[in-house]
């Protein structure tokens, strides 16, 4: 896994953590239920956020390493193509 999308997915879990214990807090001065689960609701919600974003990362992440192996492959055969088509020219 990409080190940049494990950061971000820390970062994910954090808001969970935070607006878990921001709705514990706000909701003992309020002394209000709703007042938790807003906050641990917009806590979950912005970590969704971010848990899509650390595996779009990580996608692009794959495809460029899928882009890379493809180029080192087309590198191999262009080699072969050109060594055939040497031979051929001294056959002649």
């Amino acid at each position: 896994m990409n080190k940049i999308a494990s950061a971000i997915k820390v970062i994910g879990w954090l808001a969970i953590v935070g607006g878990i214990v921001l709705g514990i807090n706000a909701a003992s001065f309020e002394d209000s239920f709703w007042v938790f689960v807003i906050h641990a609701l917009y806590g979950i919600g912005i970590a969704i956020l971010v848990f899509g974003f650390a595996e779009i990362i990580n996608l692009l992440q794959k495809k460029r390493e899928y882009v890379e192996m493809q180029h080192d492959v087309l590198k191999d055969i262009r080699y072969e193509l050109k060594l055939i088509k040497e031979n051929t020219k001294r056959a002649d």
